[in-house]
């Protein structure tokens, strides 16, 4: 039972917190104020996104039936989590979910 990674070419990571975006979610993490350790957000399309915490990533289910698991990006980062191919980030109840060649969605708690 492993994860499954879809693989797509060509995100670009760097300008993510300044798209203004929002996103809407259930729930909160753990360790952050607002945060608890599993939250559903509801995006834009109809896309849930249920979010796990975990130590130093996040598990996403629900985006297109897959567990993806994405790493604390930059390590040691609490709201911003990536890989070349899927990026999530938080802000309080808002997130931004980034899927390579498509248009980012906003979501929210």
């Amino acid at each position: 039972m492993g994860i499954k990674i879809k693989r797509h070419a060509g995100l670009i990571l760097i300008p993510l917190l300044a798209t203004g975006s929002a996103c809407q979610s259930v729930g909160s993490f753990g360790g952050e104020p607002g945060y608890a350790a599993r939250s559903t957000f509801r995006c834009g399309g109809g896309v849930v996104l249920r979010v796990e915490r975990r130590s130093t990533s996040v598990v996403i289910n629900g985006a297109g039936g897959e567990d993806i698991l994405l790493p604390a990006s930059p390590p040691g980062s609490q709201s911003r989590f990536g890989t070349p191919s899927h990026a999530l980030v938080l802000e309080d109840h808002e997130a931004l979910w980034m899927v390579a060649g498509e248009p980012p969605l906003a979501c929210r708690r």
